[in-house]
């Protein structure tokens, strides 16, 4: 027997964030060749100690432009594709302790499981590890590899905005480096959104809360029942840069009734794997793979 797909929550593309590192790009790229080659039209629109500051750091500029372009593909969109479901008796299936198979036929409820990507695009890095929480829960912290690709947007708004605005009084630059400072610091915000499984509270919750609390997570949007898991889910999905092309890996909460939440999705297959089998041991439930 097999049970009709549930509606997928999918997550929101972050579909701003491409063009706009490439108009910044394109702009620091324009702007630093304007006032090394061509000075004096430079000089109508910006004072002369900045265009004289700009020339003479024409590499640095150039080299932080250029840069813009191939991080932006970290956030390439992909391509819609069909919607595709497995059945049961075409779904390969892997116990925890990868000894194992689990036998979903012996389930008479067991749900038809959709391959298609719930999250548009992803990184070609690692971005969490799961570890232990507090009070016996599982949850997800945001890795190195992420807070440095914050840091990195963050760090440059600071240096270049902090430069033109005490070293040649200008504004324009100044909120320009302050765009990728915002940047730099919503991207740590997003990534280090609390992903909890807790057993205590039986709940599994993406988000922030005050306090700890059953009526709090349900509060929130991406929640639900340790009960109701069903199984987790490993997908890949090919992702096709400007510059180069990549796998990204999404981990999936599978619910009873098809359904499924993204819990990460990042470039690293073994650290996905890893985390899927300590999650399989936690919630007693398969390993879905594809």
């Amino acid at each position: 027997m097999t049970r009709s797909i549930g509606d997928d929550r999918r997550l929101k593309q972050v579909s701003w964030i491409k063009p706009l590192f490439y108009l910044f790009g394109l702009a620091l790229i324009a702007l630093t060749i304007a006032c090394t080659f061509f000075p004096k039209p430079a000089q109508q629109v910006l004072a002369e100690p900045t265009v004289a500051w700009v020339s003479e750091h024409f590499i640095l500029l150039m080299i932080i432009g250029t840069s813009l372009f191939s991080v932006a593909r970290l956030f390439s969109a992909r391509k819609p594709t069909k919607n595709q479901t497995i059945t049961p008796e075409q779904t390969f299936h892997t116990a925890a302790d990868n000894k194992d198979f689990f036998d979903i036929n012996s389930s008479a409820t067991a749900p038809s499981i959709n391959w298609q990507p719930l999250k548009g695009g992803g990184a070609n890095f690692k971005t969490h590890n799961l570890r232990p929480g507090q009070q016996g829960q599982m949850e997800f912290v945001v890795a190195w590899q992420m807070k440095l690709f914050a840091i990195f947007f963050a760090g440059i708004g600071a240096i270049v905005g902090g430069v033109f605005l005490f070293a040649a009084g200008e504004i324009i630059p100044f909120f320009i480096g302050l765009v990728f400072v915002v940047i730099g610091v919503s991207i740590y915000y997003f990534s280090s959104t609390p992903r909890v499984f807790d057993k205590r509270l039986n709940y599994y919750w993406k988000g922030r809360i005050k306090s700890e609390s059953a009526a709090q997570v349900m509060a929130l949007k991406e929640h639900c029942a340790l009960s109701d898991i069903y199984g987790l889910q490993i997908l890949s999905e090919y992702i096709k840069g400007d510059k180069s092309n990549y796998y990204s890996y999404e981990l999936n909460i599978i619910r009873q009734d098809g359904s499924r939440l993204c819990v990460v999705d990042h470039g690293n297959l073994e650290q996905i794997r890893q985390d899927a089998n300590t999650l399989s041991q936690y919630l007693k439930v398969p390993v879905f793979e594809q």
